[in-house]
């Protein structure tokens, strides 16, 4: 749903009968190009535009998309469900936990929405985390899976996984983003849309375990609800400021 007023049906867009559109009612997206005569090429564009726009109601919002496809959003939802199915092929089950220590790759996104389609609970762990760290997450939060990439900055996480599997039996599968070696392949991963929930997680659920900053120790795992995380950032925006003009930079490496 768009601005909670409309609902965006992407051309060929796969049934979703758990998602509950109530009498939103569609718009419309138009494909274009933008030439650039400085830069001697042009930008592809697609707009969606909500039932009844009127430009001049600052709460009635365009959604633009850049360089491209029309169905972005429906290849995301894909990917996203495409994990899901992965993730409960291994046999995990709503509910379990899974440790997820990857670098800022486009896979993190498809990782964490699949976790969430899946109902099953990230424990976010930072990249620079070893065995130390890694071992005492799986083994508070009981997680039954571990996802990593393969290398990055010139370390080997399938070594670490190996380690932390020797030293907590209990931590079932590993799956690695790139070369997965003995372990599951994230690229591996199939669709069965008939394998995943067809209800939403209620919002007082747990979503995901957040790390404490740790300056007293090992960090610990604090659990966050769909909930309080959304009223968190709904109340960050109010006292920052943001309306809907505005516009919000946000810098990664």
């Amino acid at each position: 749903r768009f601005n909670r007023e409309s609902t965006v049906v992407l051309q060929a867009a796969p049934a979703q009968p758990w998602l509950d559109r109530g009498q939103a009612p569609g718009g419309t997206t138009t494909d274009g190009s933008i030439a650039s005569s400085r830069l001697g090429n042009s930008r592809q564009i697609t707009v969606y535009r909500p039932p009844g726009f009127d430009a001049s109601r600052p709460d009635n919002l365009l959604l633009f998309v850049f360089d491209g496809p029309h169905d972005l959003f429906m290849r995301a939802l894909e990917k996203a469900e495409t994990a899901a199915a992965g993730f409960l092929a291994l046999g995990l089950k709503p509910g379990d936990r899974v440790v997820v220590q990857l670098p800022n790759l486009p896979e993190f996104l498809s990782v964490i929405f699949g976790l969430f389609r899946a109902r099953l609970i990230p424990v976010y762990a930072l990249p620079a985390h070893r065995s130390t760290e890694i071992v005492h997450f799986v083994t508070r939060a009981e997680a039954s899976a571990y996802v990593v990439a393969d290398r990055h900055e010139g370390f080997d996480y399938r070594a670490l996984a190996r380690a932390v599997q020797a030293e907590v039996p209990a931590l079932r599968h590993v799956v690695v983003v790139g070369e997965a070696e003995e372990f599951a392949a994230f690229d591996g991963f199939r669709a069965d849309p008939a394998s995943l929930p067809t209800q939403d997680a209620d919002p007082s659920d747990v979503a995901f375990l957040q790390i404490s900053g740790g300056s007293t120790g090992l960090s610990k795992l604090i659990p966050r609800t769909h909930d309080d995380y959304l009223y968190s950032v709904r109340e960050s925006a109010d006292i920052s400021g943001l309306e809907p003009e505005s516009v919000y930079l946000t810098a990664l490496p």
